[in-house]
């Protein structure tokens, strides 16, 4: 059992992250008892966070170590890293996430091999959820930031450029 945890800024806030982590160790917990049990950490790229172990402690601590970070969410990331992770083998991939719907923008096409079954564990993203869905640089750059609460938001934005912050806004 791979578990994919979505690590992406949409999953920042307090009480999404504090659910989205309780159900990646439920998902650790409900494993079958013979898995072998690994962590991938996804956002816009994916990595294996822990090789497939028996060892469900080092599993849970991974989890609980993991940081929401900058990233957008993109699930063929998430998916792409577990599927590696499994290294052409049968197993179960659980996906943790908020569910972004931009999460598939843009996406590859993701080959899951027959005997690897894809689940989703998901999280109710927060109701005042703000997202980047898309950026246009031309003579400036242009983002379209989505407001998904009901009413106005006001937010400070930041671009950064190989880890160095660029712009704020």
């Amino acid at each position: 059992t791979i578990v994919a945890v979505d690590v992406s800024l949409s999953t920042s806030a307090p009480a999404t992250w504090a659910e989205l982590k309780r159900r990646a160790t439920a998902a650790v917990a409900g494993a079958p008892a013979a898995d072998l049990v690994g962590v991938v950490a996804f956002d816009d790229r994916g990595h294996l966070v822990v090789a497939p172990s028996a060892d469900r402690d080092e599993a849970r601590a991974a989890i609980d170590a993991l940081v929401p970070g900058a990233g957008g969410t993109r699930y063929a990331a998430g998916v792409g890293a577990a599927v590696e992770a499994l290294r052409g083998g049968r197993g179960r991939i659980v996906v943790v996430t908020d569910l972004q719907q931009g999460g598939w923008q843009g996406a590859e096409r993701i080959d899951v091999p027959g005997g690897v079954d894809v689940s989703l564990a998901a999280v109710p993203a927060a109701p005042a959820n703000l997202a980047v869905t898309a950026v246009r640089h031309d003579e400036g750059l242009t983002a379209v930031v989505q407001n998904y609460a009901s009413g106005p938001r006001s937010a400070v934005a930041r671009l950064r450029v190989d880890g160095e912050l660029d712009i704020r806004a």
